[in-house]
């Protein structure tokens, strides 16, 4: 049970250190190249990891779990910021961070209410 654990503790140790670098790489470069490049090394840790099921010994699979975490890593950042669709917009539009709807603060919230009323 032990065993498992630490070989499973690869995957999470490289997908902990490899996570900052894709979160800078994703803040330079946009989201698209680091979520395809880090989903093309996660596909070849899972491939590695599948190659590794009839391996004597643990070198292997903890080899392939490092891999799939260096993807998870590089991944990750990118598609957190696809999910939350963060959209950086200017405060005089009059939205926040982190939507574009809405009014940030100081913004004008009656033009807020007119961007969201629907025309009949």
């Amino acid at each position: 049970m032990q065993t498992s654990g630490l070989a499973l503790a690869a995957m999470s140790a490289f997908s902990a250190l490899w996570g900052p670098p894709g979160g800078r790489w994703t803040d330079r470069r946009g989201r698209w190249l680091p979520a395809v490049a880090g989903a093309i090394v996660l596909f070849g840790g899972t491939v590695a990891l599948a190659a590794s099921v009839g391996c004597a010994g643990l070198g292997p699979l903890i080899v392939a779990l490092a891999v799939t975490g260096l993807g998870l890593g590089l991944t990750l950042a990118a598609l957190a910021g696809v999910v939350a669709n963060i959209r950086v917009a200017p405060r005089a539009q009059g939205t926040t961070p982190l939507t574009s709807r809405g009014p940030a603060p100081g913004g004008d919230p009656a033009r807020s209410r007119r961007e969201r009323t629907v025309p009949r």
